[in-house]
């Protein structure tokens, strides 16, 4: 595995790991403003895709699996653009029915 692959390996959530009712078993995909895990809806007991905003340049997790904004004022203001552009996409696939 290349270095940079591992690097953001390094930044995703760990396979397993519980948040809201699902449970996430794989990274299955990585750009540079988010995440996109496999993932299984505990109560539906089906797999789905969860993505999770996180540019790399303006942000980074804790050790609480928390991701803050980061770097001057600009970055920050960006930060909080790209999340809202971010949830107004959400909400347009949350009303999509596929199957």
């Amino acid at each position: 595995m290349a270095s940079t692959e591992m690097e953001n390996l390094l930044k995703s959530l760990p396979d397993g790991f519980h948040i809201a009712g699902f449970k996430l078993k794989k990274v299955i995909g990585q750009g540079g403003f988010g995440i996109t895990y496999l993932a299984l809806d505990e109560s539906l007991e089906q797999e789905v895709a969860i993505k999770e905003y996180y540019p790399r340049e303006f942000a980074n997790r804790d050790s609480t699996f928390t991701i803050h904004a980061v770097g001057n004022v600009q970055d920050k203001e960006t930060f909080q653009w790209g999340l809202s552009r971010f949830l107004d996409e959400a909400r347009i696939l949350a009303k999509l029915n596929h199957p």
